[in-house]
């Protein structure tokens, strides 16, 4: 299932799956791009504290996102280890 990651739909989903007869560990639960994106925007407002290397960041994590979503907790790790900049 793909969603934007409210708690109110994944609980909803889970219902829908239990009466469905459909075992919870075997669903996947996808957050969606754009609500990734907004979540990855607030973390480079928090990482730098100017408009530039926010948005240097931001492009190039939501790059990723695109085309190789796992090295985006890596990239984010490394960037929280560098603290606020």
């Amino acid at each position: 299932f793909i969603a934007d990651g409210a708690p109110w739909i994944w609980n909803h989903v889970d219902t829908l799956l239990v009466l469905a007869g459909i075992d919870l560990d075997k669903a996947t639960r996808i957050l969606d791009f754009y609500h990734a994106a907004e979540h990855l925007k607030v973390i480079a407002e928090k990482l730098y504290a100017s408009q530039a290397p926010q948005s240097r960041w931001f492009n190039k994590i939501r790059r990723l996102l695109k085309t190789r979503a796992p090295a985006v907790f890596m990239e984010a790790e490394i960037a929280a280890r560098k603290g606020p900049g």
